[in-house]
């Protein structure tokens, strides 16, 4: 794959693990928007999309979207396939980190975790493995992991209310989600700030719209000591 860099780019690094934001051109090159390094050393990942409430504050399973092998020992190997479940349990892990790309994190009880407690079907995390077990007849894999990152989730929904130009609320989740009323979406107006498609901002959006968002999802925006904003968007279209 080829990747227009401009005149500097000394940010990447070899072996790093990394996601890309990017721009495909008419003549099949690809525009490089973000460079977002994850690791500084090669290793085996996972990211995956949360299906099921965790099991304990150590066990949840993740429904695989995407992984990264280690050029060397990889633990994976030829063993996973892309939308397999993966039962993960917790050893000793750090602090759960948020891959916010300069976007608006509301206070949440997700950063600095460290028990599945704080998580919720429908988050996409990406983990770090430091063991694996491939699947065998009807048992999952199995994969101990020791970090943590919340990514980027897709949701769709309709417009409920606009408080341009800082929020709005979205109702009408697939089900899985468990969200059965109303959530607050968090825009950001800085730099980096939420992208629009098919509206120019949040004074556009109007009560009834269809309208699909990717954003950091921190959970249930209840409980004890609830999340206001559960979505931080980065792009919010509306088709």
């Amino acid at each position: 794959m080829i990747f227009n860099l401009g005149n500097t780019f000394t940010c990447a690094k070899q072996g790093q693990v990394a996601s890309l934001d990017t721009v495909l051109n008419p003549d099949g090159s690809v525009t490089l928007v973000e460079y977002d390094p994850l690791a500084i050393t090669a290793g085996d990942w996972i990211e995956g999309i949360v299906g099921l409430p965790p099991s304990s504050s150590t066990q949840f399973q993740l429904v695989t979207n995407d992984f990264v092998l280690a050029d060397n020992n990889s633990l994976i190997g030829s063993n996973l396939e892309l939308g397999a479940s993966v039962k993960i349990t917790l050893v000793h892990p750090k602090p759960f980190q948020v891959d916010d790309k300069g976007l608006v994190v509301p206070n949440t009880l997700f950063l600095g975790a460290t028990d599945a407690s704080v998580l919720a079907p429908g988050q996409t995390l990406t983990v770090h493995l430091v063991s694996f077990t491939p699947s065998t007849g009807t048992t999952l894999a199995a994969a101990n992991v020791d970090f943590l990152y919340l990514r980027f989730t897709h949701v769709t929904g309709n417009v409920a209310n606009v408080a341009p130009p800082n929020t709005f609320t979205i109702q009408s989740f697939p089900s899985f989600l468990g969200l059965a009323f109303p959530v607050t979406v968090q825009l950001s107006n800085g730099s980096p700030s939420t992208n629009f498609d098919g509206v120019t901002s949040a004074s556009d959006l109007a009560s009834g719209q269809t309208a699909s968002v990717r954003a950091l999802y921190f959970g249930l925006p209840t409980g004890p000591t609830p999340t206001p904003t559960p979505l931080s968007a980065a792009k919010v279209r509306v088709p």
